[in-house]
């Protein structure tokens, strides 16, 4: 028997810090799409229109014409921090296994003679948008998924706090705005912050900051750990998988 392919994901950490104004504060849920590839041929999208309006017949935006074999090259460490874009389309994270995985940004949807549409960020940096049909598969391995953004981000057991969002994560002893702040925070140097996520209770998350993480920086008394809004007051999410 064949052993399963490692699953490994890689997400653009820069990819709502480059966000146009309102483009982050309007992603509420996550689209998966599973595209093909020669060692598994029929379990995936080779082909993916990305139309300007929820309209099948209208000229797409973007077609990706054969999705088989899109990127197989791992990426060297932190390679994601460039973004990852596919027939243009830039993704927000890009998930590696026996079906490669391309995760999207929704910002919308619609019905249209019962048929079901999401649309979805394809350029975040100018809130470039378009619409796909979606179509989850009718058995086995789903051919799209579609997930709330809370789910999304604290989907894992690990995430990562990227370096620009740190300084807007204040960290409580409890879910709630008026909880004591915690004693240790993270650090505000820039750098990325690996963290465990321990737990979700609404707009809150749980986290703890990786050891690795507390023995770089020098000032860190003991690990910062707490509750935090997983989303900035300008919608920006805070933690990723």
């Amino acid at each position: 028997m064949a052993l399963a392919a490692e699953i490994v994901a890689h997400t653009d950490l820069r990819y709502f810090a480059d966000a146009a104004p309102g483009a982050a504060a309007s992603v509420q849920q996550v689209l998966e799409v599973s595209v093909s590839h020669p060692k598994n041929p029929s379990r995936g999208f080779k082909r993916l229109p990305f139309q300007p309006q929820a309209d099948p017949d209208a000229e797409p935006l973007v077609d990706c014409q054969r999705l088989e074999g899109v990127p197989r090259a791992r990426p060297k460490a932190r390679a994601a921090l460039a973004g990852f874009e596919v027939c243009g389309v830039r993704l927000l994270r890009w998930v590696q296994g026996d079906v490669d995985r391309l995760e999207l940004a929704v910002v919308g949807q619609a019905t249209v003679e019962g048929k079901r549409w999401l649309q979805v960020l394809i350029d975040p940096s100018i809130n470039r948008r378009a619409w796909v049909r979606y179509a989850p598969g009718r058995s086995g391995e789903p051919l799209m998924r579609l997930r709330r953004l809370g789910d999304w981000i604290t989907s894992a057991r690990r995430g990562t706090v990227p370096g620009h969002a740190a300084r807007k994560i204040a960290l409580r002893s409890g879910p709630s705005d008026s909880s004591e702040p915690s004693a240790s925070q993270l650090s505000r140097e820039g750098a990325d912050v690996p963290v465990d996520v321990l737990g979700v209770q609404g707009d809150w998350v749980r986290i703890a900051a990786e050891s690795d993480a507390c023995e770089r920086d020098a000032e860190a008394d003991q690990c910062p750990s707490g509750w935090a809004r997983w989303r900035s007051e300008d919608g920006e999410p805070l933690v990723l998988p």
